[in-house]
């Protein structure tokens, strides 16, 4: 969080950014996009359509494959093949933790 604080201009710690983010909401989840990573086909602008929820349609003229973004940080070489993917929590069951290395032995 401190390293996109930074990335963007918010000095401080969490409470700003926040209040950054809800002041320049656009912005915030276009320049997140980008500093996440996230492949996508298409443009991000405009960063949303639509002024009050739930008619709001961020990112309309972008295009992702969920499955691809998650992965792609599988493969062996990556450095997040260890780090925790996904967390499932149940009422029903134990909690259940994917790597995103074990993410792409379950698609294969």
């Amino acid at each position: 969080m401190a390293r996109f604080s930074a990335s963007v201009g918010v000095e401080g710690g969490y409470d700003e950014l926040w209040k950054w983010s809800v002041e320049n909401s656009d912005e915030f989840w276009t320049k997140l996009m980008d500093y996440v990573g996230v492949t996508y086909e298409g443009s991000t602008s405009p960063a949303r359509e639509g002024d009050k929820m739930p008619e709001v349609e961020y990112f309309p003229n972008v295009q992702l494959n969920f499955a691809e973004n998650m992965l792609r940080y599988g493969k062996p070489d990556s450095p997040l093949i260890d780090s925790e993917a996904i967390v499932s929590i149940s009422e029903s069951r134990d909690v259940k933790r994917w790597t995103f290395g074990e993410l792409v032995d379950d698609a294969s």
